[in-house]
């Protein structure tokens, strides 16, 4: 999965950056309540590091020849569909074993992710309940090869202001949508094509920028300095969001547009004369956590509901100690996670990437 699960040895801060995303994203999920606005933050930086790695990687513009459009998204379609399945079969054999919920048709749609199509909460966020996003990412590789088109020999100044006009209309949108809207709103993959350009557009900004050795060619203590600031900025817009219930119909996602936006760009900007903070996004533990990202997002419900329905009464059974609500519940989450993740990335999606070429 394109900013994901592919290599990165061009920008090893942007891999542990994916782990700290992910990371972000299951404690959240594990209802770590000090998470729920920078979840939101974690989504969007996702949308933009996709959309960038693939205007970086990819050419349909200059090259049509090279590679199909169909093609490209047949591939990713191969490598992501697995992936999900796994995580989606996990999920319901657990419904199915324990009869904790009710298995119904809409899983149908599940499996072929078009779940977030649907205006409905439990559609959306049914199952596995970050199936949304795959199915969402799924649709932006689809379009990419036509926006890359579209927006080729043009400035990018164009490219620039058509991210305003979106940004523009989302802002006077937001505000109008009722509450049982605004999750559809936020899983629309029509709408988060919008956090995607904004990272293709980076992507552009950062070919022009990478010439001129500003950040890359300077010395560390100025990088440092940069990925500080930038850090800073996004540490702001989460404490604003916290605080500020102004910004309540913007915080899904828009809020985040800029400070994430701006981590991508200078975090890959950084690479040459790594800052500090890069520094540490490299050691090997991050580099491993952000290669396992795409699988920690297809197993964190498999890996909790094993360890609820499983685990739990196996524990409780022969100590009579019950950790439902304990950090040890949140760390034996952890544990089972990482240890799925990291066995599927090792011997499940190596095969997956090769069947996929």
């Amino acid at each position: 999965m394109q900013g994901m699960s592919e290599k990165l040895p061009l920008y090893g801060a942007l891999r542990g950056w994916r782990g700290v995303m992910a990371l972000v994203t299951v404690c959240f999920h594990m209802e770590m309540h000090a998470f729920d606005q920078a979840v939101h933050g974690a989504v969007s930086f996702f949308f933009i590091l996709s959309g960038f790695l693939l205007e970086l990687r990819h050419d349909f513009a200059s090259r049509p020849g090279s590679e199909s459009r169909w093609a490209f998204v047949w591939t990713r379609c191969r490598r992501l569909y697995p992936l999900h399945w796994m995580g989606l079969a996990g999920v319901v054999l657990i419904y199915a074993v324990f009869h904790c919920r009710p298995i119904n048709g809409w899983l149908v749609v599940h499996i072929a992710l078009l779940q977030s199509w649907v205006p409905c909460h439990d559609v959306q966020f049914g199952y596995s309940g970050l199936g949304w996003f795959f199915g969402t990412i799924l649709f932006c590789y689809a379009c990419f090869p036509t926006l890359q088109r579209a927006f080729n020999g043009r400035r990018l100044r164009l490219q620039v202001a058509t991210v305003a006009v979106a940004a523009l209309a989302l802002s006077v949108a937001l505000p109008q949508l009722p509450a049982s809207g605004r999750d559809w709103f936020y899983t629309l993959p029509v709408v988060r094509l919008c956090d995607f350009v904004l990272g293709m557009t980076l992507a552009r900004a950062y070919r022009r920028l990478l010439p001129l050795h500003g950040l890359t060619a300077s010395r560390v203590s100025r990088a440092s300095l940069a990925e500080v600031a930038v850090v800073a900025a996004a540490a702001l817009t989460l404490f604003a969001d916290r605080h500020c219930a102004w910004l309540l119909p913007w915080n899904d996602f828009l809020l985040y547009w800029p400070c994430m936006g701006l981590l991508v760009l200078v975090f890959a900007l950084t690479q040459e004369k790594k800052g500090v903070v890069s520094r540490l996004l490299c050691v090997a533990p991050m580099q491993w956590l952000g290669a396992l990202s795409a699988e920690i997002f297809a197993l964190q419900f498999v890996a909790s509901l094993w360890v609820n329905w499983l685990l739990l009464p196996v524990v409780f059974h022969f100590t009579g100690v019950s950790l439902y609500g304990h950090y040890s519940w949140i760390m034996l989450v952890f544990v089972v996670l990482l240890a799925m993740a990291w066995a599927t990335h090792r011997w499940v999606s190596p095969r997956l990437r090769r069947a996929a070429e």
